[in-house]
């Protein structure tokens, strides 16, 4: 058995394999790139845009690849009670979407049904005015019966 190392030898050996070989560590992953931005225009890249030009940047459909390549991400914390009541309006839209016969367009989604939301709130931003979320709300809801009566 004049093969056998003890463990303490073969630590020592380890070691010394390491220090030889003693190349640096690769550098860490770089950040994910965003997959396709658009560009900001003095337009779009302040809260200073004019009323539906900064509401909704639709793109033109012939542009590339699926929708979801030309969005961004943002993350936001919902009220429990709103992420019930966006579930519901979602399914019931997306039902009534199938039964018209146009299921073949793109899903509804909370994401689609927030997406829409935030165009009409920017639509109407001029218009708000509050220094609380329920102030907000009253604002923007003002705003949307103001913009219907005229």
């Amino acid at each position: 058995m004049a093969g056998r190392i003890s463990l303490k030898e073969l630590a020592e050996q380890e070691n010394a394999d390491q220090e030889q070989d003693s190349s640096p560590p690769p550098p860490p992953p770089a950040p994910a790139e965003r997959m396709r931005r658009q560009p900001t225009t003095p337009d779009t890249d302040s809260g200073s845009g004019q009323g539906a030009d900064c509401a909704s940047p639709h793109v033109a459909d012939s542009d590339p690849g699926p929708k979801w390549t030309r969005l961004e991400r943002k993350a936001v914390l919902l009220w429990p009670e709103q992420i019930t009541r966006l579930a519901e309006v979602r399914r019931r839209l997306q039902n009534r979407k199938r039964a018209s016969g146009r299921a073949g367009r793109e899903r509804i989604t909370d994401a689609t049904l927030i997406r829409a939301a935030l165009s009409v709130l920017l639509e109407h931003h001029e218009e708000l005015d509050g220094a609380d979320e329920e102030e907000l709300t009253d604002s923007l809801r003002t705003a949307l019966r103001q913009s219907r009566s005229t």
